[in-house]
């Protein structure tokens, strides 16, 4: 009955709409939410979006030193939790990407936050919320347009908290010829089906001879009412027996903020270990 619950829980709080009678009792989601920035080199940006059929909102980090290079940068992605926008958690994470990319701790990189509403970061036609869609098809190829970024799957990768974390690595399990890496804070790794049942937010048959692997990274509290739906999603790499990186930390609760302290040099160095140390010609 616990275990219930607690599925019950993250259910309400990360996961993704499900049906249109669902769609109806969900809060309202405003997909452009500017926001004067005061972190150097973070903006704000909105471009209409076909597939959701509205303007959305994403938020930009530029690595000091861009204007002036001639090179090109490595991307991070990264995924808001449920609640959150394209705003919400860009001030912070780009912060401590600047601290550490001044102390010499990773190379220089970009940051773009989508924003992602409730989707879970999947497609959900019924109600036109095709945020999966609008990343994938949209939102990146916009931002490998517009500035110069290394293009292909070795210089980008994702990272998120929550739904975002989930949302990580069920993309990048989706698209390994566009990603690399995916790191999680307490993965959503489930979500409601139609006939209210729990299944795995991602598809578990991509870890069958996957076109190409990527690393993964999955960061949990014990504490965390997300941790018991890592147990199954978990279970099914190890049956796949796909590599994965899995950090559980006693007395963590769902606290974004005390993820950033305990484990943030963590997270960002996984992400970005593999890219070059300077911007690529």
């Amino acid at each position: 009955m616990k275990k219930n619950l607690l599925l019950a829980s993250l259910a309400l709080l990360t996961l993704p709409l499900s049906s249109p009678a669902e769609q109806k009792a969900e809060p309202k989601v405003v997909w452009n939410n500017p926001v004067e920035f005061t972190e150097p080199g973070l903006t704000h940006h909105v471009f209409r979006s076909d597939a959701m059929n509205v303007e959305v909102g994403y938020s930009v980090w530029l690595p000091p030193g861009y204007d002036a290079a001639n090179g090109r940068f490595p991307v991070i992605y990264f995924l808001h939790g449920s609640g959150g926008t394209e705003s919400a958690d860009s001030p912070a994470f780009s912060h401590m990407l600047a601290e550490r990319l001044a102390a010499k701790k990773i190379p220089p990189v970009i940051a773009v936050f989508p924003n992602g509403g409730l989707s879970g970061y999947r497609d959900h036609p019924e109600g036109k919320i095709n945020v999966e869609t609008m990343i994938i098809r949209e939102l990146i190829p916009l931002i490998d347009r517009t500035y110069r970024t290394q293009p292909d799957r070795a210089g980008r990768v994702l990272g998120g908290f929550s739904m975002g974390g989930g949302g990580s690595v069920r993309l990048a399990l989706k698209y390994p010829d566009m990603f690399s890496a995916a790191a999680s804070w307490a993965g959503a790794f489930f979500r409601r089906a139609d006939d209210d049942s729990f299944v795995p937010t991602f598809d578990t048959d991509v870890l069958i001879a996957p076109k190409a692997q990527v690393r993964l990274l999955m960061i949990v509290g014990y504490d965390d009412l997300t941790y018991p739906a890592h147990v199954p999603a978990l279970a099914a790499l190890q049956a796949a027996k796909y590599p994965f990186t899995i950090h559980t930390i006693a007395g963590l609760k769902h606290e974004l903020g005390r993820y950033y302290t305990l484990t943030g040099d963590e997270f960002i160095y996984f992400l970005t270990r593999e890219f070059p140390t300077k911007a690529t010609r």
